[in-house]
């Protein structure tokens, strides 16, 4: 998780909450700590307990599936190979929202480099880029792939509709799927769904939530 809970260790609210739940039920919260050794938190509050008709939840609560239809059950890892930084971190913030796991490469050498080190889902290839572009690229993949007999690697094309025949060229280079830019949030979740079908409840069971 590359958020900044994660990077940074948390913003402290957590305890200040924790506290006041505390102080509101009537009840103590402390800490004991030594150096080197850790810490622990305690907490001590009166309850009482309530009769089973007066659960929260017990006659008010009902599930039904959810509108979205695009539910992830589990992380999808992402390679993004994209050669301008703002255009990154969009990406990567839309994907991040949507249950993907996101790795960087700022060009086709990358983008062959990270494909040989580690496993993706689905790869999102922008075509225009220096040193060796995404239709070089997705070539040299799709030849490695063929000669070690492994499964091919789902890439989609990531391009502004600026030149002309891109759509054509990026299917006669061996890409899946094809996605202009600027990416919209909504197409992108469309075609993570159609490539990578196994991670997005089809043949899962339903997932539900509960609704008041």
């Amino acid at each position: 998780d590359s958020s900044t809970t994660r990077k940074f260790g948390g913003t402290g609210l957590g305890l200040a909450i924790c506290r006041r739940l505390v102080d509101l039920m009537g009840g103590k919260i402390g800490v004991t700590s030594s150096e080197g050794k850790g810490a622990t938190f305690w907490f001590n509050v009166r309850l009482t307990k309530r009769a089973a008709s007066d659960r929260i939840g017990q006659s008010n609560t009902t599930f039904m599936s959810p509108n979205n239809k695009l539910i992830c059950h589990r992380t999808i890892r992402v390679l993004l190979v994209e050669d301008n930084h703002v255009n990154q971190k969009v990406a990567t913030a839309q994907l991040h929202k949507l249950g993907c796991n996101v790795e960087i490469a700022g060009n086709g050498i990358e983008a062959i480099h990270a494909w040989e080190c580690a496993s993706f889902d689905v790869i999102l290839m922008d075509c225009h880029m220096a040193k060796m572009d995404g239709f070089e690229a997705t070539r040299r993949i799709r030849a490695l792939e063929k000669e070690r007999s492994i499964r091919a690697t789902p890439i989609v094309a990531m391009t502004a509709n600026a030149m002309q025949g891109d759509r054509e060229n990026c299917l006669q280079v061996g890409m899946d799927d094809y996605i202009s830019k600027p990416v919209n949030p909504t197409q992108l979740k469309v075609v993570l769904e159609r490539n990578c079908s196994e991670a997005y409840g089809v043949g899962q069971p339903e997932a539900f939530c509960a609704v008041r």
